[in-house]
């Protein structure tokens, strides 16, 4: 294993620029303004965790997208536990041209497809960040992540979803698999000091709406909490919980809270916006303030 060796603190620079934290923000106020620093930092490891079909994977996809635009030197590398490679960019097309992912799909039908102006326009606003964006398709391990983050210079990485990383060598248990898989990601954020994005279901105690605290929020894990920079859970307005229990349509775009369970440099604090679901897209609300 690597040997590891104090450090006299004579050798950490004290020069202003090094000493200043380093962010990648999403130039999103509603989103950077949850985080200390005004945006995601390099080095942390951001955990979102939420229900089936409550827009996890949306949110983190917009958001690192966004990441992408507000620094042209920055690279994203998506860990993919269920998407293939063409429904990502699907749905990063609908995130940062506003025409609907549902159009998108059905292009080339006259009826619900999207016109030819609308798929043009989707499409110069999606492929200058291509080239800044590498997909990872399972199965895959934290050692996988690392080694493609590393080979491509990435400053972003998302794990969707954490549980969908394939442990090392197995343990025999799924929560010691999966705190193992956290704290090697953790390693990787602050090693190569990226912003790592991880996507977690809810416990089964957390999706049936009992008291949640960052130590029984994510499933299959009893420590990532101990592991994450920042972790939020969402939170759907009560009508439409109970939408998505009995598998009611939602509307199209409602307002939910990103939950701050913790905020390790600073005072936990919500993110409060809209989800327009057909266009894949988040915006304000207004500034959610102290996490309650």
């Amino acid at each position: 294993g690597t040997i590891r060796r104090a450090i006299k603190l004579s050798e950490v620079s004290l020069d202003p620029a090094a000493m200043r934290v380093q962010t990648l923000p999403t130039g999103l106020r509603f989103i950077d303004d949850a985080f200390p620093f005004g945006g995601p930092g390099r080095g942390d490891m951001v955990a979102v965790a939420a229900r089936p079909k409550e827009g996890k994977s949306a949110f983190v996809l917009f958001a690192a997208l966004h990441q992408l635009i507000a620094n042209p030197d920055a690279h994203l590398l998506y860990a993919l536990g269920e998407m293939d490679p063409a429904t990502i960019v699907k749905r990063a097309m609908a995130a940062v041209s506003g025409v609907e992912l549902t159009k998108i799909m059905l292009v080339g039908d006259p009826v619900r497809g999207a016109t030819a102006e609308e798929y043009d326009r989707a499409v110069a606003a999606v492929e200058p960040l291509l080239d800044r964006f590498e997909v990872l398709e399972t199965p895959f391990t934290a050692a996988d992540i690392r080694s493609e983050a590393v080979a491509g210079g990435n400053a972003i990485v998302v794990a969707d979803y954490l549980q969908a990383v394939q442990p090392a060598t197995a343990s025999g248990s799924r929560v010691v698999d999966v705190d193992q898989i956290g704290q090697d990601l953790r390693d990787l954020a602050r090693d190569r000091g990226v912003t790592l994005w991880a996507i977690s279901n809810l416990t089964k105690n957390a999706a049936g709406g009992q008291a949640v605290n960052i130590g029984n929020a994510f499933r299959d894990s009893g420590r990532i909490g101990n592991e994450v920079t920042s972790a939020f859970m969402c939170k759907m307005p009560k009508g439409l919980e109970e939408s998505i229990e009995i598998g009611e349509p939602l509307p199209p775009v409602h307002p939910l809270t990103w939950r701050c369970l913790a905020n390790r440099h600073g005072e936990p604090r919500n993110i409060e916006c809209f989800f327009d679901r057909p266009r894949q897209q988040f915006r304000a609300m207004q500034f959610g303030g102290p996490s309650s």
